[in-house]
């Protein structure tokens, strides 16, 4: 049996499909993580803003709230930076799968393309050799009648 260099490259491109499907798998789940904690603070700004800003408030909830605010501001930049982050490494993770698979279909295309072409090497050098066999005349079968 002969060794077929494009059998070991789709299983090498196989394994790296696999590999950035993982880390693709991995990328989505830090990112979600990432828009859970964004939205987190979002909503927290938005729930003490309206405690800060209910007539009935006292001065001293005010008071503590500007207090907090800019801390809270900055953890929600913070979030949304990182969200940034994790949704541009989601893209370029999709991006790498892409890639990948795409090779990994090339190689396959390629293969398939040359077991065609051997196989049409095959059926033509066969076709050949039918050509070349002399005819033999056909001998009567005096057991079967016309």
């Amino acid at each position: 049996m002969t060794h077929d260099p494009l059998a070991t490259l789709i299983k090498v491109r196989q394994r790296a499909c696999d590999e950035a499907q993982r880390s693709l798998v991995e990328a989505l789940a830090l990112e979600d993580r990432a828009e859970q904690m964004s939205r987190t603070f979002e909503r927290a700004i938005a729930e003490e803003t309206q405690a800060a800003t209910d007539v009935n408030g006292s001065d001293a909830m005010v008071e503590a709230f500007a207090a907090w605010l800019p801390g809270a501001r900055q953890k929600l930049a913070n979030a949304r930076q990182l969200l940034a982050d994790r949704q541009a490494e989601t893209l370029r993770v999709r991006a790498e799968l892409t890639a990948c698979r795409t090779a990994l279909e090339t190689v396959e295309t390629l293969q398939r393309e040359r077991k065609d072409a051997a196989q049409r090497s095959i059926d033509l050098l066969y076709a050949r050799e039918l050509d070349d066999r002399p005819i033999r005349p056909e001998r009567h079968d005096p057991t079967v009648s016309d």
